[in-house]
């Protein structure tokens, strides 16, 4: 018997992440198309192991587009410093693969 593949690819990647900057720390998951470009991003913000905030964001045909929740409007600008930066690292990484 002979077989012959053809087209054979990634169609996307899956991962796991956490980013660490000081007393903040943003962990989740994350997935990529088959270029590595994240297409989801979701986790869990924490200030000193403390939750102050989640999200998720999904890739809209342009860029991602994000939902927080979870969050007192006081921390509002910390989670999505946070989420940016992780983000940020993540697609560091990514890129290091």
């Amino acid at each position: 018997m002979n077989a012959t593949v053809t087209n054979f690819k990634a169609t996307s990647y899956q991962g796991n992440y956490e980013a660490v900057d000081g007393d903040i720390k943003v962990a989740g998951e994350f997935s990529t198309n088959p270029d590595k470009d994240i297409t989801n991003f979701s986790g869990t913000v924490t200030d000193d192991d403390n939750p102050i905030g989640s999200f998720n964001a999904y890739w809209n045909g342009n860029k991602l587009r994000y939902n927080i929740s979870n969050a007192d409007i006081e921390d509002f600008a910390t989670v999505a410093s946070a989420i940016a930066a992780a983000k940020t690292a993540v697609e560091a990484q990514i890129e290091e693969q």
